[in-house]
């Protein structure tokens, strides 16, 4: 049984129980190392690199190169790390940037993508938040990273924060900021940190009968206020950073775009969603699902892979896994005993060229490896591209494949699901053996 704390007093705990069972998944959320906007700005000009060289002559391949090139990395590990830029691109999406924000709503969420860091996100969070509040009436859920920004509020549109925005410049941004973390509980604790250091509260005080809200209204104008404001603005906040952005913003340095996406997630912001719903109870359980699901298919169907036919073994290609089609056949036998292989073209290349110039012995290794591929090939042939899809999931045996694609032959979300379960087993197995 799964129970849900509603009060606390003194030495009694009152608890009412819960269906829901994601609520028993322990988290922690403590203060992270803040990436700073350097950083942040950094990865924004990779995407808009990668932006650029998916428009262009050479396409992904040539830009994942360039960028291998300059940060000492594999390129099909880089073409994994941006899969998500070049699927925005191939969707017809603007790309969040250093130089362009982007603005898109998605059910009850407002999902801002900005490349400024942990300390100027927040920030900018804090005042949209604030600033949004104070227009509907209503609270908002304000959740950042360095890359993004997500207000839960179901009542304003993307072009209603998109104006806001555009219109920042207008107001003191710190004496908003002001205002928007003193309504916070980072505040609060900020708050009853600097007044137990400084002995207005005795430090072993019980603040479980005291209203905090009485508590900061008797404090405020007192040197401890102040002290508090202080230790917020100088290390959980970047308020001149921010002013900078909204300046930026008004010179159209910085441009603010809006997403339409037809009711689905932007792949670049579904990497954000996916992350919130993982640590907090921000996304509902339904719409937590429905993201990971999304973003499990995009890894999936992003996946290379080299199609070997293991019928002639003459014929081999790369591709990745949404290029296949259900009845790929081998254009120099006609065979569909197609394998999904993760190794490189020239390993393949080479290990073709053992498979037809053994006439006796044949190594081990390579026994093993003709062993799996022909497995794989009758994979595919027995059931399509939803085998193809099997082989992109991470750690899984044949017998795993076989498992799951007995029961589930259609590319759909229940295929999906299986996956992800199967992988969930995988790592356990890898980790804690069989």
């Amino acid at each position: 049984m799964v129970w849900k704390i509603t009060q606390i007093y003194q030495d009694k705990i009152y608890v009412v129980p819960q269906e829901d069972p994601t609520g028993a998944i322990p988290t922690w959320i403590g203060d992270e190392i803040p990436v700073p906007r350097a950083v942040a700005s950094e990865v924004g000009s990779i995407r808009q690199a990668v932006e650029k060289g998916c428009k262009g002559r050479g396409g992904l391949e040539q830009v994942a190169r360039k960028l291998a090139t300059k940060y000492s990395c594999g390129s099909d590990l880089l073409k994994k790390a941006v899969r998500e830029i070049a699927e925005q691109v191939e969707k017809g999406y603007p790309v969040p940037t250093d130089q362009v924000i982007t603005v898109e709503k998605w059910q009850d969420f407002i999902v801002i993508n900005c490349c400024f860091g942990h300390l100027v996100n927040r920030t900018l969070a804090r005042v949209l938040g604030h600033t949004l509040s104070l227009r509907t009436g209503s609270s908002v859920g304000v959740h950042q990273d360095p890359y993004r920004i997500m207000l839960h509020i179901p009542s304003v549109e993307a072009k209603e924060v998109q104006e806001i925005l555009l219109s920042l410049t207008s107001h003191d941004v710190e004496a908003l900021a002001v205002e928007a973390f003193t309504k916070t509980g980072m505040f609060k604790r900020r708050l009853i940190h600097v007044a137990r250091k400084s002995g207005v509260l005795a430090k072993n005080a019980d603040l479980s009968n005291v209203s905090l809200s009485s508590l900061i209204e008797g404090l405020k104008d007192s040197v401890v206020y102040e002290e508090a404001v202080k230790t917020v603005l100088d290390v959980d906040s970047d308020v001149s950073g921010t002013a900078d952005v909204v300046n930026k913003i008004a010179k159209r340095n910085i441009g603010v775009r809006l997403i339409q996406t037809r009711g689905e997630i932007s792949p670049i912001a579904r990497i954000g969603m996916e992350e919130i719903s993982r640590r907090s109870d921000v996304v509902a359980p339904a719409s937590a699902r429905k993201i990971i699901l999304e973003s499990t298919k995009a890894r999936l169907l992003s996946e290379s892979r080299v199609g070997l036919c293991t019928s002639c073994w003459d014929y081999h290609e790369v591709f990745s896994i949404r290029e296949v089609v259900q009845d790929t056949k081998c254009p120099e036998c006609g065979s569909s005993k197609i394998a999904f292989l993760n190794d490189s073209d020239d390993n393949i290349t080479l290990i073709k060229s053992r498979v037809k110039s053994s006439k006796s012995k044949v190594p081990k290794k390579l026994s093993r490896f003709i062993s799996r591929a022909t497995l794989l090939g009758e994979l595919y042939a027995k059931y399509g591209f939803p085998a193809a899809v099997a082989t992109a999931g991470r750690g899984l045996r044949i017998s795993d494949m076989e498992d799951i694609l007995r029961s589930e032959q259609q590319f759909d979300d229940r295929l999906i699901e299986s996956l992800i379960e199967a992988e969930k087993k995988a790592l356990k197995r890898r980790y804690f053996g069989s």
